[in-house]
């Protein structure tokens, strides 16, 4: 787990599915940035492999070297495309969890802004959530809670991704990102920050808010 302020939330998760109490729905709320996507990868990969420890994948079973290809036939991954996530999409999920693992037992679907599902879509999804199967695990992101009906939310396990100013602090520092005067007003959505340095787009942040605040 390459982000610090997700490790308590983690060790969290592996100690309950060590204890077989790891809920069949995983649902993770917070804003764009804060690791979201990172988190549930890297659960993702831990409940396919073939030996983890503490819930993180080994890397060299044939079920982590799937993944790292991209081509595990147990992993299932569901993305907005365009503006909403359809019921057919959802009626895919519930199909692939029906069928048999082809690997060891545990087939695993992560299901991408979930707050963008229409109507029937989340009455589609009520219908897996509420006759959940062994070995069989829903991921889900999403970034406004409000958005989903309570039927969902109550037969998912519910986080809220907090995010440590401090640590995020440290860790943009570690990527030799400037101490910006707006950077503060982000240190709650690293990833984000990360993203504009990526896309070279850090200066043109800066002279938007040198523009804004002199306004």
């Amino acid at each position: 787990m390459p982000l610090p302020w997700l490790e308590g939330l983690y060790q969290q998760l592996a100690q309950s599915f060590t204890q077989q109490r790891f809920h069949h729905a995983q649902l993770f709320n917070g804003d764009k940035g804060v690791g979201k996507q990172c988190l549930v990868d890297s659960l993702a990969d831990g409940l396919l492999c073939a030996s983890p420890v503490n819930l993180r994948a080994c890397g060299n079973c044939k079920s982590c070297q799937l993944n790292q290809a991209g081509t595990h036939p147990d992993k299932r991954v569901v993305k907005v495309e365009g503006q909403t996530i359809g019921v057919d999409e959802i009626r895919e999920i519930s199909d692939f969890i029906n069928h048999s693992a082809a690997q060891n037992g545990n087939k695993v679907v992560v299901l991408e802004q979930c707050h963008k599902m229409t109507t029937a879509a989340a009455n589609a999804l009520l219908k897996t959530l509420e006759e959940p199967s062994l070995r069989r695990y829903l991921l889900l992101t999403c970034e406004q809670t409000a958005l989903l009906p309570a039927t969902i939310l109550s037969r998912c396990a519910v986080h809220e991704i907090k995010v440590n100013s401090e640590y995020t602090k440290k860790w943009l520092a570690s990527l030799n990102i400037a101490n910006y005067s707006w950077l503060e007003l982000f240190a709650r959505q690293p990833l984000l920050v990360q993203q504009w340095q990526n896309d070279n787009q850090l200066e043109a942040v800066d002279s938007l808010y040198k523009f804004a605040t002199e306004i």
